[in-house]
Parts: C-alpha cells; structure tokens; sequence
C-alpha cells in the first residue's frame, strides 16, 4: 500500500467511534503487570541487602588484628543495606495502599521512573 491508499483508509473511519474499556480487566491486568515488575526488583535489592549484610562480617574475619578503620566501612555498608531495604518496603506500602485504577496506574508510573533515574 503506498501512502495515498493509507490515508484514504484512515479518513473512511468514523471519527465518532467509542472505545470501551472494561475497568476491572485493565486493573487486572496493571495489577499483573506491576508484580512482574515488582518481582525482579525484589529479587535484586535482595541480593544488594545480602552482599551488604555479608561485607562487614567478612571485613571482621579477614582482618583480626582490630583495626578501627574498617569500622566505618562495615557501618557504611550496613548503612547502605538498611537504607535500601527501607527503600524497598516504601515502594511497596505506597504501591498496596491505593486502590482505584488511575491511583494503581500513577504508582507504577512512579515505581517505572524511580527505577530508571534510579539506575542513571
């Protein structure tokens, strides 16, 4: 088809037809679709928090002499593992709390962008 075949093909539409959307289906399916979502996010922080509940016991092991210096390495590792475990249990409050469609979908919207800028 070239263009002109096209463009007479989208003109000869009605202009006035309605599009209906069953809303319990659309919720199912944004509902399904931010447990996929949320799923392997979850499992990733899962693994940050583990590496740095991990580092400062192992910091402690291989350095028996008692130096002080490691001792804000390991507090900064546990820092960083609470500060994204508390990241992860808010995301997840704020995703459960709301109940209507566009509340659900603005949350994933959320969740989407914080995850992107998150990683840049």
């Amino acid at each position: 088809m070239n263009f002109e075949d096209l463009q007479k093909a989208w003109q000869s539409q009605d202009a006035g037809a309605l599009v209906t959307i069953n809303s319990g289906v659309l919720m199912k399916e944004v509902r399904r679709n931010q447990r996929q979502f949320g799923r392997p996010i979850f499992w990733r922080d899962a693994r940050e928090v583990g590496v740095a509940l991990f580092l400062p016991g192992s910091f402690s092991i291989g350095h028996s002499d008692q130096d002080w210096s490691w001792y804000p390495v390991s507090f900064g590792c546990l820092f960083v593992g609470a500060f994204f475990w508390w990241m992860a249990l808010d995301s997840n409050s704020a995703a459960r709390s709301k109940c209507t469609l566009l509340a659900c979908v603005e949350s994933s919207l959320t969740q989407v962008n914080h995850q992107i800028l998150e990683r840049c």
